[in-house]
Formats: structure tokens, sequence, C-alpha cells
């Protein structure tokens, strides 16, 4: 099932490598990528497609991306697209 991972973070392009680094070191298969520069006051917004097996696939995503210095707010979304 694919699940989309938003993350609101301060350093953008950076945390962006980062991210997709360690979901990569993790064996997820990343699908898509997208960064945006949010409307909402400094910072950007990163949306990251994984290919996850289930419940435990997407709890195992949230709680690597947790662990990034500068991620703001996380949250799994379900990709209606799959």
């Amino acid at each position: 099932m694919n699940r989309k991972i938003y993350m609101k973070v301060n350093n953008g392009v950076d945390t962006l490598l980062k991210a997709v680094s360690t979901l990569r070191r993790k064996e997820f298969n990343v699908l898509e990528v997208s960064m945006q520069q949010s409307t909402l006051g400094p910072g950007s917004n990163l949306l990251i497609t994984v290919n996850s097996a289930g419940e435990q696939g997407c709890e195992r995503a949230l709680s690597h991306m947790q662990g990034l210095f500068d991620v703001e707010e996380i949250t799994i979304l379900d990709d209606l697209n799959a």
C-alpha cells in the first residue's frame, strides 16, 4: 500500500536529503518526493510517498522520520491513487 508522509520542516533541502536517505537505508521503497515553501511562515512542506507493507511499515517509517532534527510536524496520509 502506498502511503504519503507529510512533514513540516525548518531546513528544507537538508531535511529532504536526510529523510529520503534514511528511508532508503531502512529499505523503504520511495516512490515520489515533493517539497514546497510553506505559505504559513518559515520552513518547508515535504511530501514523500512510500510503498509500505501495512500499518507496521507506516509506524516504522514514522518513528524514523521523528528522529530527524528539524521536523516540526509529521503525519501519515493514505494515498487515494494507489
